[in-house]
């Protein structure tokens, strides 16, 4: 009866024993189903762009950092405090030290540093400004100028490639080109017309007729310029029309320069923008009439007044005054001095040189 009684209750213990089992397997079934749900919404939530609003330049998509709990300092995906990390020593912390920003750069001497170049006004205060990389620059080496005045040479291991010129308009009255080409000039500028200031009136200017024939006859090469008060694209094409009109029947080898003005009231209220449309609306005509456009200006007003990277392809005229030009940019032709003495011209003589063969003779 006895042995009977335990068989009984080790049958009542084994059953017990696989029930508890059945029951712990099943926690364990539910648990790793819970967890495999949460791990998928986790991962679809992380997927998920975020809506809210971001400054340009981060990353819509990280997750966000963990809040940081009291008590300490964490590591990413731990959330155990530093006081209950077994391996936070100096050597950690030293790792995770946030690396302070660069001492910035030292401030460049505009002056010296050979990325700006010095504007002087009217008035005679200076500003050092940008050296664009977007603009062609030209090559001339300083050394190579040569100032046996009144006329001004450039050389090249020493060879002479440079070609002496004058500028002649009304305001020299009367020239004698014949002495002119004895002094050493070989080419002039005239100046063909203008626009009046004021009225906009398109006039010729009174010396151009006998300063073509007379500058011709001496055998000099000659190039043209036109004084633009245009504020509209009419207006210019209608400049570079009656000068293409005026040389039709006359030689010229050297460019055909629009000069703008830039001070007067006309000229004045115009945008940079609008100013080298014009620019380019004068040149393109003159180039579709078969000769070289260019344009003539000082170093103030082709850099502050003009588009150049859109005047890549037109010749430049630089009149700036100076023992040296200090234009970083490139140009063909520089006016070095408008008081210069010279034998042909009673008054100031503007005197150029060009650093191209534009002549024939």
């Amino acid at each position: 009866m006895r042995d009977f009684d335990d068989r009984n209750n080790q049958a009542s213990l084994a059953r017990m024993a696989m029930l508890m089992g059945l029951v712990m397997a099943a926690i364990l079934v539910t648990v790793l189903v819970i967890n495999k749900k949460d791990t998928t919404h986790a991962r679809r939530t992380l997927a998920q762009p975020s809506n809210k609003i971001v400054d340009s330049g981060e990353d819509t998509n990280a997750p966000l950092a963990p809040e940081r709990p009291e008590g300490g300092v964490t590591l990413s995906g731990d959330t155990r405090t530093s006081d209950q990390l077994d391996i936070w020593d100096e050597d950690y912390i030293e790792i995770l030290r946030v690396t302070p920003s660069a001492a910035p750069a030292p401030q460049r001497d505009a002056t010296t540093d050979g990325y700006h170049t010095k504007i002087t006004y009217a008035d005679g205060t200076q500003e050092w400004v940008l050296i664009s990389s977007l603009i062609k620059k030209n090559t001339y080496d300083l050394s190579g100028f040569s100032y046996q005045r009144p006329i001004m040479s450039y050389y090249e291991e020493d060879h002479k490639i440079s070609y002496a010129g004058a500028t002649v308009s009304a305001d020299q009255n009367y020239v004698d080109y014949i002495k002119l080409k004895r002094a050493g000039i070989e080419f002039v500028m005239l100046r063909m017309g203008l626009r009046d200031v004021e009225s906009g009136e398109l006039q010729v200017d009174g010396t151009f007729g006998q300063n073509m024939k007379d500058a011709s006859d001496a055998g000099l090469d000659v190039g043209i310029w036109f004084f633009s008060e245009a504020t509209t694209e009419e207006e210019v094409i209608e400049e570079a029309q009656m000068v293409i009109e005026a040389v039709k029947e006359h030689p010229v080898s050297y460019p055909i320069a629009f000069v703008p003005g830039m001070d007067a009231d006309r000229s004045a209220r115009l945008t940079k923008t609008e100013r080298t449309e014009l620019a380019l609306a004068f040149c393109r005509t003159i180039a579709e009439a078969g000769y070289l456009p260019m344009i003539g200006a000082n170093k103030e007003n082709l850099i502050l007044d003009l588009d150049l990277t859109k005047l890549s392809e037109v010749a430049i005229w630089l009149r700036e005054s100076g023992d040296l030009p200090d234009y970083p940019y490139s140009y063909t032709m520089w006016s070095y001095s408008r008081r210069e003495e010279i034998e042909g011209i009673a008054g100031d003589a503007e005197l150029c040189i060009s650093f191209q063969d534009y002549g024939t003779n």
